[in-house]
């Protein structure tokens, strides 16, 4: 059996600067020895500490491990099951954590499979008979349905009396309220508030049985109530058999506090925020007074406080403590969260400058070659929070050198309070830049009734069912009200990674406007109300609890808001001062006074990444023949629309991608005198 390990590596939850908030089938033996779940890396020093390989399952356990992992794989299905199933444990008579503590030594030291069985047994009885049903069952289609998967009562590891009382409970089942679960408002994500038996504020370090309780109770949430359960990478079950040795075995509360760090990135989402135990006190809190960004695969310094001397903005580090930056880079991934690879590296670069309060050795290299510098971390994250908001006004207008009259807006910084007089004063403009590289104050719904006569059906919404658990509701928003006149010239959007959540929903909203057009880069991917779970040892983690689709049900997690423009920044832009997202933004060409911008090059396809369809949508400044091709990755012609003459203006094409396999593609449209190439991506 390959060796289950976890290196100890310089980590945190990022952000704290923010401050915000398939069906399966496992066959009778599902802890498969060769499973990629071991993570082992030789040892690296950061922060002046070195973190050794910490857990080796064939260290602690006889031969009897996988047969032991594998009862606690069940009974954590069983568990999850009969607690958010059964009457008696929904209303309360009897609470189904206790009973799993008692029963763990059991399952541990149970000689065979028929003495198993009856601890399960026990443990399914326990909250006594099932109430018997006075109504039918709802009908849900199994579109709805991707997070209820029962196949497993059938196993072979079941005797037939269990396989009997699990399908009790499931056929007396009728949606009812749950004493553990709710929800946050009408129609929203899924709350945990009242699941924290155990959740002790002192004992950091919870002895086995109430570690093994803390994932039983992460799992079946996720498995229940994640909205986004079915495009997650790696198979819910599987991560079950790969967290188990982990939890169980480790020796500390940091190596038990790392283990649910690797069980919160398995869901592939950036809201999950993991924090308490001793995470704060073990990796630090503190911050060095420069900012960095992941730009043209460097790590690269992008701003430094004027009382730092030696760094400068453009620096590549280069390394961390004597660490390599990529080697550390690589490491830290393994435990940070993140929707996709762009987020995942984003956040480990914000690991990277926290630390202890204190002194730390960096290596950087820019054109006149490779320095060493001591620098301090001593700003807390409030400190480094207001470090990198803008000093300017929170809005202004301006008139640029081709003529044209811009208003800009900080988003981070507009208070609700505010958003009246600032229309007010850019009423007037050609067009009004609303910086979304940020966390915007709650904005978006002031806005709107200064940009839509009626209210705008904004998105479409997947809310987990808190009356049954498994099942998902369609919810339709709409914000807004009915103003008598809206402004009338262009918005122009920008974001970037730094864009999570209310960002990236307040970028779908804004970009419904009939003048909108977005510049930027890759988002972080999260967007819908987080949902809190406590776990023992005084650890608190979150997820994405509701799924945020378009209106078309184009899907926004993992994805993030895509661009009609991508702008991303470079280092000689970052050396020079420049922000180049904001120069593409001030430019008239957008606003339709310079004839020199041709919107014909900015062809547009949406969504991309897509799932089965994807849309194309162009401009011809003349009548012109016009061809459409796709191509695989190698090149080889896939797809061609008819060549056929089209008149000027704006033109849209469905593109069907149903039948093609997951992969890079690339778009080719021809015309008279252009040929222009974007590569499209579908995701499965």
């Amino acid at each position: 059996m390959k060796k289950f390990t976890i290196l100890f590596i310089s980590l945190l939850i990022i952000n704290l600067v923010r401050g915000q908030m398939i069906q399966e089938t496992v066959d009778s033996n599902p802890i498969n020895p060769d499973l990629p779940g071991s993570i082992k890396n030789d040892s690296l020093l950061k922060n002046n500490k070195t973190y050794p390989e910490i857990i080796s399952l064939s260290d602690f356990r006889s031969p009897k491990t996988q047969e032991y992992y594998e009862r606690l794989f069940y009974t954590c299905k069983v568990w999850g099951f009969v607690k958010y199933f059964h009457s008696e444990t929904a209303n309360g008579s009897i609470n189904l954590d206790s009973i799993l503590i008692q029963k763990l030594p059991d399952i541990e030291i149970a000689t065979s499979s028929a003495e198993f069985n009856q601890i399960l047994l026990n443990l399914i009885n326990s909250p006594g008979d099932p109430a018997l049903p006075t109504i039918p069952l709802p009908v849900v289609p199994d579109s709805l349905k991707y997070n209820l998967n029962l196949g497993w009562f059938q196993d072979k590891v079941f005797s037939q009396l269990v396989k009997d009382a699990l399908d009790t409970i499931r056929a007396r089942f009728r949606p009812r309220p749950h004493c553990l679960v709710g929800e946050a408002f009408i129609n929203g994500n899924p709350t945990f508030d009242a699941d924290i038996l155990f959740n002790s504020n002192t004992v950091l370090y919870p002895d086995q049985s109430l570690r093994i309780l803390a994932l039983f109770r992460y799992w079946n949430i996720i498995n229940y109530f994640y909205p986004y359960k079915n495009i997650i990478d790696q198979d819910w079950d599987t991560t079950l058999t790969e967290i188990l040795p982990l939890v169980t075995e480790a020796q500390s509360a940091t190596e038990y506090d790392l283990a649910l760090l690797v069980l919160a990135k398995r869901i592939n989402d950036s809201h999950a925020f993991t924090m308490g135990g001793l995470l704060t006190p073990f990796f630090g809190t503190f911050y060095p007074r420069f900012t960095a960004a992941s730009i043209e695969n460097e790590t690269v310094i992008t701003r430094v406080h004027s009382s730092v001397s030696g760094i400068k903005t453009g620096d590549i580090i280069r390394s961390v403590d004597g660490v390599e930056i990529d080697a550390l880079r690589d490491s830290i991934a393994l435990y940070t969260k993140g929707s996709n690879d762009d987020a995942v590296s984003s956040n480990v670069l914000n690991d990277i400058l926290l630390g202890p309060n204190g002194s730390f050795n960096i290596t950087t290299e820019n054109e006149n070659g490779i320095f060493q510098y001591t620098l301090q971390r001593n700003w807390s994250p409030a400190n480094y929070a207001n470090f990198q908001l803008n000093t300017g006004p929170v809005w202004f207008d301006t008139v640029v050198n081709q003529g044209c009259n811009f208003g800009y807006v900080d988003m981070a910084r507009l208070t609700t309070t505010q958003v009246g007089n600032m229309m007010s004063g850019l009423w007037n403009t050609d067009a009004i830049i609303f910086d979304l590289r940020n966390y915007p104050q709650g904005t978006l719904w002031s806005l709107v009734n200064y940009l839509f006569l009626q209210p705008i059906h904004i998105a479409n919404f997947t809310v987990p069912n808190h009356h049954y658990p498994g099942v998902l509701n369609w919810y339709d928003a709409f914000i807004g009200s009915y103003p008598s006149e809206v402004y009338h010239g262009k918005l122009i959007v920008l974001f970037d990674i730094r864009t999570i959540s209310q960002a990236e929903y307040t970028c779908m909203g804004l970009e419904q406007h009939a003048g909108s057009i977005k510049i930027g880069s890759k988002t972080m991917a999260a967007d819908g109300n987080v949902s809190l779970i406590y776990l023992p040892g005084n650890i608190t983690t979150y997820f994405t609890g509701l799924g945020t689709f378009y209106p078309d049900y184009t899907p926004t997690q993992r994805i993030g808001i895509v661009p009609d423009i991508e702008i991303r920044p470079t280092i000689e832009g970052i050396r020079q001062g420049k922000d180049e997202a904001l120069e593409c933004a001030f430019n008239c060409a957008l606003v339709g006074l310079d004839n020199s911008f041709e919107y014909d090059e900015q062809l547009r396809i949406y969504p991309n990444p897509f799932v089965t369809s994807t849309r194309l949508e162009y401009f011809l400044s003349q009548s012109s023949g016009v061809l459409i091709e796709i191509h695989d990755i190698n090149g080889k012609l896939i797809r061609g629309l008819p060549d056929e003459i089209q008149s000027a203006g704006k033109h849209s094409v469905e593109i069907d991608g149903s039948k093609l396999q997951a992969g890079v593609y690339y778009c080719r449209l021809i015309t008279n005198n252009r040929l222009i190439t974007k590569k499209i991506i579908k995701i499965r």
